[in-house]
């Protein structure tokens, strides 16, 4: 069919992007640009800024703001309260090993050793390199005094808090978000317009199942950027997006199961063609709001009448009205989900 066709060509295209991007070739589509103007304009600004307040080490602040500027809000928030976290204990491990073991690579690296430990251990990876950084100033200076240690509290401050001030400004890729969330309904809707031909062909050739590979690539698109969304949202969480990339991923587990069952078929009995009927009619409900409960009902009536068919005579017979029984209780459960999703979000609203 046309449909297999271009989604073989798509499919082979899209082999061939995944080939190119593991070339060592420079790829300006997944820079993040807006980051790393954020870094440098931050890292320019907290020098100055540290410069002009007079602190010592001033160019420590442009390297705070490099480690503090993460991919969303809140990232960038929870890796300054952990680097503050890490700078306490630095400090508090510094103060006693430099006054009474003196301040030589030998003490430094029984103090940094400690500190790695904590560091492991308490989760602060992320706050080790401006830290020892930091505690190599203390180590100059003889140890820590109360002046340096102003002078690192500022550093800090100055640093992190422009890192912060920067990366508020994050874009809102909910739009994004509903573009996958389309093009990945568009998709379950193709594949089962596609059950409902394929069920009743005796010729299935054609029928591969790669259109699962394009739903599988939407999913992980989608669910990456909600990820994005959700840890750049402070006020209120919406997970919306979460539990619907969720409830699609299993839909899609469900017509993988209904796919292989298709594919097994030898016969097309009678019984075939209300079912070919019914997962038609899923398709063209299909839709981000829609309630199944009418489809459901459906589904129950399509059962009744199974079961007042005559028996089947041979085993070929039987072996594919048991396989369009399968077919019709996998179905049963592809609404459940949409159902149990479709009520939960009304308890949300």
């Amino acid at each position: 069919m046309c449909y297999t066709e271009s989604l073989e060509l798509e499919l082979i295209h899209e082999k061939k992007g995944g080939a190119q991007m593991k070339t060592p070739v420079f790829a300006a589509s997944r820079i993040n640009w807006l980051k790393i103007g954020k870094i440098a304009v931050g890292a320019a600004a907290a020098m100055a800024l540290a410069g002009a307040a007079g602190l010592q080490n001033a160019m420590s602040a442009g390297l705070i703001v490099f480690l503090t500027i993460q991919d969303t809000k809140k990232e960038t928030v929870a890796s300054c309260l952990r680097r503050l976290i890490a700078f306490v204990m630095m400090t508090a491990l510094c103060t006693p090993i430099f006054y009474y073991l003196g301040t030589n690579p030998l003490t430094f690296g029984g103090f940094f050793l400690v500190f790695l430990l904590l560091c492991y251990g308490m989760d602060l990876l992320d706050s080790i390199a401006v830290n020892a950084v930091m505690a190599t100033h203390y180590m100059a200076a003889g140890g820590v005094r109360l002046s340096l240690l102003k002078n690192e509290i500022l550093l800090l401050l100055i640093g992190g808090g422009i890192g912060v001030f920067l990366n508020w400004f994050m874009p809102n890729n909910q739009e994004k978000i509903r573009r996958h969330q389309q093009e990945l309904d568009q998709q379950m809707q193709g594949i089962l317009e596609r059950m409902a031909v394929y069920l009743l062909c005796s010729d299935r050739a054609g029928y591969d199942g790669t259109c699962f590979t394009k739903t599988d690539h939407l999913l992980a698109q989608m669910q990456r950027e909600t990820v994005l969304f959700l840890g750049n949202r402070f006020t209120r969480q919406d997970l919306y997006f979460l539990r619907y990339a969720e409830m699609r991923q299993q839909q899609c587990d469900v017509l993988r199961m209904i796919y292989r069952q298709i594919i097994q078929l030898t016969l097309i009995p009678e019984q075939a063609h209300p079912l070919a009927d019914f997962i038609r009619s899923v398709s063209q409900d299909f839709s981000e709001h829609n309630d199944p409960t009418a489809l459901q009902e459906q589904l129950d009536l399509l059962h009744q009448q199974y079961r007042t068919d005559t028996l089947p005579v041979t085993r070929a017979e039987f072996e594919n009205r048991a396989l369009l029984f399968s077919i019709l209780t996998d179905l049963r459960l592809f609404l459940k989900i949409k159902s149990d999703f479709f009520a939960s979000e009304h308890l949300y609203t």
